[in-house]
């Protein structure tokens, strides 16, 4: 197998929730995102727009808070659409 040189691994946490709002401890909790948190991820996806970056895949954890924040920045990118989202669902998860 060949690697390819020019890989980058991009990290982007997801928008505010609500219980981030109330600065309460989040967890394996499911709390979705607040307005703020869907403004904060569409600036992240206009940031990344204007990277030029070529992006082939993209991975989440289960939650509705990130996976809604990978499906704004998805939705604005428009490359991602259509690319397997692969959730990461840790073996402890409850």
């Amino acid at each position: 197998m060949q690697l390819k040189k020019n890989l980058r691994l991009i990290l982007v946490r997801h928008g505010e929730s609500v219980w981030n709002h109330l600065n309460l401890y989040t967890g394996w909790s499911n709390p979705s995102l607040t307005q703020k948190g869907i403004k904060e991820c569409l600036t992240a996806a206009q940031i990344l727009a204007s990277k030029s970056i070529n992006f082939t895949q993209g991975y989440c954890s289960y939650l509705d808070r990130s996976i809604e924040t990978y499906n704004l920045i998805v939705n604005h990118l428009h490359e991602l659409q259509g690319c397997l989202l692969s959730s990461l669902i840790p073996k402890f998860a409850p």
